[in-house]
C-alpha cells in the first residue's frame, strides 16, 4: 500500500541542498539576480518599459501578444506578462526573447 506522500522529493531536495552548500546557494541566488537586472536592462534598451522590485527575481513588462506568451510560456494577467529568473535562465535566453519580442513588434 502506498501513501500520498512522497519520501523521495525531500531526500532529493536534502541532497541537492548537501551538495551546493551554503557558498553555492548564494551563488544561484546572486546569479539569478544578475539575470533579472540584465532581464530589465535588455528590455528597457529595446524600448520595452520593464521593471522589478528591488532584488526581486519577476521581471514585470506590459502584456505581450498571445503567440508571444505561449512561446515563451509567460505568465500573463490583465495588461501585464512577467518572468522569473529562476537558475538556469541565462543571458542568451533573454537575449533571444528580447530579440523576438522585438521583431514581432515591427512591421513586417
Amino acid at each position: 500500500m502506498s501513501g500520498s506522500r512522497n519520501g523521495f522529493t525531500p531526500l532529493v531536495l536534502w541532497h541537492r541542498l548537501q551538495s551546493l552548500g551554503l557558498e553555492g546557494l548564494r551563488r544561484r541566488a546572486q546569479a539569478a539576480l544578475d539575470i533579472a537586472a540584465y532581464a530589465v536592462k535588455r528590455l528597457r534598451d529595446a524600448g520595452v518599459p520593464a521593471w522589478r522590485n528591488g532584488d526581486a527575481l519577476t521581471v514585470v513588462f506590459p502584456r505581450v501578444s498571445d503567440a508571444e506568451r505561449d512561446r515563451w510560456q509567460l505568465a500573463t494577467q490583465e495588461d501585464i506578462s512577467h518572468f522569473i529568473a529562476m537558475p538556469g535562465i541565462s543571458k542568451e535566453l533573454v537575449d533571444a526573447f528580447v530579440e523576438d519580442l522585438r521583431c514581432s513588434a515591427s512591421p513586417s
